[in-house]
C-alpha cells in the first residue's frame, strides 16, 4: 500500500458537539479518505453520508451507521469513497461536549 500524506492545503472545518446532533453540513472538500480530530474534552460521534444527516448515540439493541465513534483527543481516518459530494453530523453524551475537527484529502 502506497501512503501519502494529506495535502497542506486540504481544507478544514471545526465542528462544535454536544447532546443534540449538529446540524448537517458539507464535509470540506473531496478525497479518498476523511480525517477527523477530536479536541475533546469528550467522545464524539458522528454520521456521514449523501443527503442530511443526522448523528445519534450509539445503540445498544439494532446496530447503525450514524454513531461512528470518535474518542476524545484522538485523530482518525478513514477511508471514503470518493464519488460524492457527503454531509456529516457529530453528537455527544448528555451533558458532554466536544469540538471535532474535518478534513478530506487524498493519503492518510
Amino acid at each position: 500500500m502506497n501512503i501519502l500524506p494529506f495535502s497542506v492545503d486540504s481544507k478544514v472545518l471545526a465542528i462544535n458537539a454536544t447532546d443534540v446532533a449538529s446540524t448537517s453540513q458539507s464535509l470540506p472538500g473531496h478525497g479518498d479518505s476523511l480525517r477527523i480530530l477530536n479536541e475533546g474534552p469528550n467522545n464524539a460521534y458522528f454520521s456521514i453520508g449523501v443527503g442530511t444527516q443526522t448523528a445519534t448515540l450509539p445503540p445498544t439493541v439494532v446496530p447503525n451507521n450514524t454513531s461512528v465513534p470518535i474518542p476524545a483527543g484522538e485523530d482518525c481516518t478513514f477511508t471514503l469513497p470518493n464519488s460524492d459530494t457527503y454531509n456529516i453530523s457529530v453528537i455527544c453524551r448528555s451533558t458532554e461536549t466536544a469540538r471535532v475537527i474535518v478534513q478530506v484529502g487524498e493519503g492518510w
